[in-house]
């Protein structure tokens, strides 16, 4: 029977290194899952959609992490040589595969001939391959990324903490960094009054009978929102929840609660606690560097938002734009009309590309 596996392994684009121990018999399926368990705030998405390659260079020689490339990957870079290992199917990992497969070699726990600075598998997660064909930046954009990565670096988290967050220290260099511009966010007409009617209604309806509190308040309240907006483009838009993306050049991560998608328009949303909207705020502007950087884009659209404040703020190559906060005015704990509607309008605008 074989023995227990010892395997260990390196995120790609984060530079996080760790090991677990694995049953031989275990599937490759098993192995994705027990690396998640023990990442769960890096690898959010599901773990079928994770992929592993084995972490072979030349003469089919494992990554040492004294090697060049490994200390790019442990900055959370992607050398080219690591790049040629994961756009192909030569080294990955089917997961199917038993662990104990000897084209792996992975070692055993009680082989004392270990090597300790070894890396066995490269940890992909979903829509990393697609970063090779990244253009360059502009330059502005490109030094704001570069006095980032100084912030973004020194507040690496450890990642047995549930979510992850700056230090005080990290917040005032993105602060500085990002130096906001004051913008007004425009509004778009709504001409179906009748589906912000509907709107207001539910929502006037939730709010007196939703008992959750905190996120899941939060989160059910800025859904109808969102989904009433995406409705006026027919089926032609999409919501979403829960989107994870991991930055290249910027060695940060972008997480968002909500995603709208109309065309090649994509507007992001962090919904955060009242307590820490300047935290959200600035989880927003990261990661909206990170699309930049990930999708080549020059412009990047996010909302933070606890359903009564709403911030609307756009991501530029010469500058970072902030709205001053719009607030839904509440009358016996429901909405009015009329600032739904003010919300939604502006929500519109973004998502239409009109801004």
């Amino acid at each position: 029977m074989p023995g227990t596996k010892l395997v260990a392994y390196i995120i790609v684009g984060n530079g996080l290194i760790f090991a677990v121990r694995i049953e031989g018999d275990a599937r490759v399926s098993d192995l994705i899952k027990a690396i998640k368990e023990t990442c769960p705030s890096t690898i959010t998405c599901e773990a079928a959609a994770v992929t592993l390659y084995l972490a072979r260079k030349g003469n089919n020689r494992w990554l040492k992490e004294k090697d060049p490339d490994a200390k790019k990957l442990a900055a959370g870079e992607i050398p080219s040589a690591i790049y040629d290992i994961i756009a192909g199917d030569e080294y990955q990992l089917q997961a199917d595969d038993r662990v104990s497969n000897t084209a792996f070699d992975f070692p055993e726990v009680e082989d004392e001939e270990v090597e300790d600075d070894v890396i066995h598998v490269l940890v992909v997660l979903p829509g990393l391959t697609d970063r090779g064909t990244a253009t360059e930046p502009h330059p502005i954009r490109k030094k704001r990324w570069d006095e980032l990565n100084v912030g973004l670096n020194r507040n690496r988290v450890v990642e047995d903490e549930a979510t992850a967050s700056f230090d005080s220290d990290t917040l005032a260099c993105i602060s500085r960094v990002m130096g906001w511009f004051w913008y007004e966010q425009p509004r778009k007409r709504i001409g179906d009054e009748d589906k912000l009617r509907v709107l207001h209604g539910y929502l006037s309806i939730l709010t007196k009978v939703l008992e959750i509190s905190g996120d899941g308040r939060r989160r059910h309240l800025i859904f109808p929102v969102l989904a009433c907006v995406c409705a006026l483009f027919g089926e032609k838009a999409r919501l979403l929840e829960k989107q994870t993306v991991i930055g290249n050049r910027v060695h940060g991560e972008a997480h968002f609660d909500f995603v709208l998608e109309y065309g090649g328009t994509n507007v992001y949303i962090i919904a955060p606690e009242r307590s820490d909207f300047e935290q959200g705020v600035d989880q927003a502007c990261v990661g909206a560097e990170v699309l930049a950087d990930v999708n080549g884009l020059k412009k990047v659209y996010s909302i933070v938002t606890d359903f009564v404040e709403w911030y609307f703020l756009r991501s530029l190559d010469k500058k970072i734009e902030r709205n001053r906060v719009v607030m839904l005015h509440v009358v016996n704990g429901t909405p009015t009309y009329e600032s739904v509607k003010y919300v939604a309008e502006r929500v519109y605008c973004m998502l239409s590309d009109d801004s």
